[in-house]
């Protein structure tokens, strides 16, 4: 008997039964393909889908987003803003119009009473409407909310937008034993983003920031990284409450909107954007030695210098002038001295200015000819109290100089991001040319002065 046949036979069955087991892995593998809904890459480009919906254009896409800030900070004044121009089809912090439809804002740290408060200003004037749904109670998620909600949305199909303020009062009040933080978060809050997105709609999530600052702003919302993680976006609301140099700002990130910072204003219950805020803001420690270089000499001031100036520890002062060099709040000469940035213009004028070596500056009020009096000779008076040469007008053509100078420095910078500095330097430069008009010369000096002030803050919040 040939051994040969028999070995080919042998072969051609171990084949066989492997393209058997091949075809029965690859069924298997599409019913699990099918199963999770699993689509290959040149399919995926084929399909045509609609637009991304937005409650608000460019802030609040569809899915979940989180409205962060801390306690008594505006974040609910700020939620009713966003619902009322939803309804009503209109703008809110500089955005394009919304696509009008339905809200709900569940109100949980609120009363009736002051939800219509509010309400009544938030309005601007407008008409109330019944497009616009408030409540003051609901369930927690894990006793019902989440079906509640689902609900509610069946029965109002034009709604586009759902504020919970705030998420920390529905969440699961019970905590497995030994189950892991990190995952309870994912879970609790992924279940809301899905639920968000099968519904097409934008489910607002208003939460408080955790006390201690972090570098990175989305950190600082409360819950593990599970939390930030599972939003489609996240909005950051900062309000200062003793520093006056820096403005309320709005940090915005998320999967389909550009990183950025808008430069609020609250006033009255009303927020009102007043454009991009500027990338490294001017806090109380960077303020402190911008004052301190302010005041320094023309030639600027050294690092030692800075801290006797300001009291800081010598570390501080170090890094707090190397963030600043080199986010262009502060310049570093040649020699080694620190100062306020300067503009090129300015840098002409000091040159201009320094007289060349070997040559004496020439003093005001020294006498271009003529002979010096001889001792004991007493020069003779020609000057009189309304004479161009006397003190009262020289003042006062000092100070017209000043004037002018402010003026042009508010004109290089009308262009600057919106700033507290820029706007009081605007206000002093009315305020001194008003006194001087009106013959004040001692009111239109102190104007002058504090013009100057933040005429070297607006250099260092807009260089």
């Amino acid at each position: 008997m040939s051994i040969q046949p028999e070995a080919r036979r042998l072969a051609e069955q171990i084949v066989s039964e492997a393209e058997c087991k091949r075809d029965h892995l690859r069924t298997l593998a599409d019913e699990v393909a099918g199963r999770l809904e699993i689509i290959g890459g040149a399919d995926l480009a084929d399909i045509r889908f609609p637009e991304l919906r937005w409650a608000v254009p460019g802030l609040l896409p569809e899915g979940l987003v989180a409205l962060g800030g801390k306690p008594k900070s505006g974040k609910s004044w700020l939620a009713l803003a966003l619902a009322q121009a939803v309804t009503t089809g209109g703008r809110v912090l500089g955005c394009d119009p919304c696509e009008q439809g339905e809200a709900l804002v569940v109100a949980l740290e609120d009363s009736r009473r002051r939800l219509e408060s509010r309400m009544r200003v938030v309005r601007r004037g407008l008409p109330p409407t019944n497009r616009l749904h408030l409540t003051t109670t609901w369930p927690a998620l894990d006793e019902g909310g989440l079906d509640a909600l689902a609900t509610w949305l069946d029965g109002h199909p034009a709604c586009r937008l759902v504020c919970l303020d705030t998420l920390g009062r529905l969440r699961s009040r019970k905590n497995s034993k030994g189950e892991n933080i990190y995952q309870a978060d994912t879970n609790e809050i992924g279940g809301l983003q899905r639920f968000a997105l099968d519904r097409k709609i934008t489910l607002l999530a208003v939460l408080h920031l955790r006390k201690a600052s972090a570098e990175d702003v989305v950190d600082e919302l409360q819950g593990s990284s599970g939390v930030s993680g599972a939003f489609d976006a996240i909005c950051v609301l900062r309000r200062p409450r003793l520093d006056a140099t820096e403005a309320p700002s709005l940090f915005v990130t998320g999967r389909d909107l550009d990183e950025r910072r808008l430069e609020l204003r609250f006033h009255d219950g009303l927020w009102e954007a007043l454009g991009e805020a500027p990338e490294h803001p001017l806090t109380a420690e960077r303020l402190a030695v911008a004052e301190a270089l302010r005041r320094a000499p023309r030639g600027g001031m050294l690092s030692r210098e800075v801290e006797l100036a300001t009291g800081k520890p010598a570390s501080s002062v170090r890094r707090l002038l190397a963030d600043m060099v080199q986010a262009g709040q502060a310049q570093r000469t040649m020699a080694g001295r620190y100062r306020l940035p300067v503009l090129e213009e300015e840098e002409e004028e000091e040159r201009e200015e320094t007289p060349e070596q070997g040559e004496q500056a020439e003093h005001p009020e020294q006498a271009e000819q003529g002979e010096q009096p001889e001792q004991g000779e007493q020069p003779e008076q020609t000057c009189s109290p309304c004479s161009p040469c006397s003190p009262a007008r020289v003042l006062a053509r000092t100070l017209e100089n000043r004037l002018e100078t402010l003026r042009r420095a508010a004109t290089r910078y009308a262009l600057a991001p919106a700033s507290e500095p820029l706007r009081r330097l605007r206000e002093c430069i009315l305020g001194a040319s008003a006194a001087l008009q009106a013959g004040r010369l001692d009111k239109g000096e102190a104007q002058l002065e504090q013009g100057e002030h933040h005429l070297a803050l607006v250099k260092v919040v807009a260089p």
